[in-house]
């Protein structure tokens, strides 16, 4: 007979907690290794959750317990702020898997994405950049483009760091909206450094608004070799704080060159079961 949930979930907690008790015995081969593999679990463990709150939302289980929804449950039994319980909820309803009218299961809003949580490929910062990135997406984009911007950014989610990954989410969000504003959170475009025209000394960005009113103290970029002043420029991403994709992507050709990928845990071909081993960094 098959163990419960709940017998799986008590299995899981003790050999997290065995791990945690060898630590300090382990080779640092052995210590690599369960770092990935910790991480890996941990990204896991994220896609089991929110598809437990699923479940939990469309079993309408905060009515009974006495609450409004869900977000509040969640944040009352795990002590929560409200602003973390509702982006649970946000990824949920976007990545677990959904049953129509019938009951018959349905795809994930963001199915690539979801894969690739649940696999462990990608964790909690790629995929914010993700969902962030289809939200700003405007109505007119058709759905075939909404698939491929998804797929081509969990696919490449697994290969970069939420910073790098923005990038090529800006790239994305041009391309399909190029004369749309930037949609993106104001991080992905680093504030560049800024001179006063008439001083020469260094200002910040809240000063540019200056630019319409006076003129005379619109900030330039350091090292401009025009004396006139002049409105700044910002640019999209700044090249010493952002590295920069060296092709635009497009859903015709996904040969375009991206940042250099960092070095990554994955798990390893085969049965994860017997192999005493079964996670690994690679370059």
């Amino acid at each position: 007979m098959r163990p419960s949930g709940g017998d799986d979930l008590q299995a899981a907690l003790a050999c997290v907690d065995a791990l945690r008790e060898s630590a300090s015995s382990l080779r640092p081969q052995e210590l690599l290794d369960a770092v990935c593999g910790i991480e890996v679990l941990t990204r896991k463990t994220h896609a089991a959750m929110l598809e437990l709150l699923a479940g939990l939302d469309a079993a309408k289980v905060a009515g009974e317990q006495g609450f409004g929804s869900t977000w509040r449950l969640l944040s009352a039994m795990l002590d929560l702020s409200a602003g973390q319980a509702r982006a649970r909820m946000r990824d949920a309803e976007q990545l677990a898997t959904r049953r129509s009218l019938t009951g018959e299961p349905l795809p994930a809003q963001l199915p690539a994405t979801a894969a690739a949580l649940a696999s462990g490929a990608i964790g909690t910062g790629q995929l914010k950049v993700i969902t962030q990135t289809m939200a700003a997406l405007p109505s007119t984009v058709s759905q075939d483009d909404r698939d491929w911007a998804e797929a081509t950014l969990a696919e490449h989610a697994q290969d970069f760091d939420p910073q790098r990954l923005r990038v090529i989410a800006r790239r994305i969000i041009d391309q399909l909206d190029p004369d749309g504003p930037p949609h993106l959170p104001s991080r992905m475009s680093p504030v560049p450094r800024l001179v006063s025209c008439t001083s020469g000394i260094a200002v910040t960005a809240g000063s540019a608004w200056r630019a319409g009113l006076m003129p005379c103290t619109a900030p330039r970029f350091a090292g401009s070799s025009s004396n006139s002043p002049s409105p700044a420029r910002w640019p999209r991403t700044s090249p010493t704080r952002a590295p920069q994709p060296s092709a635009t992507p497009t859903r015709w050709s996904r040969s375009a060159t991206w940042p250099a990928a960092t070095t990554r845990c994955r798990p390893r071909a085969g049965n994860h079961h017997t192999s005493p081993s079964p996670w690994t960094t690679t370059p």
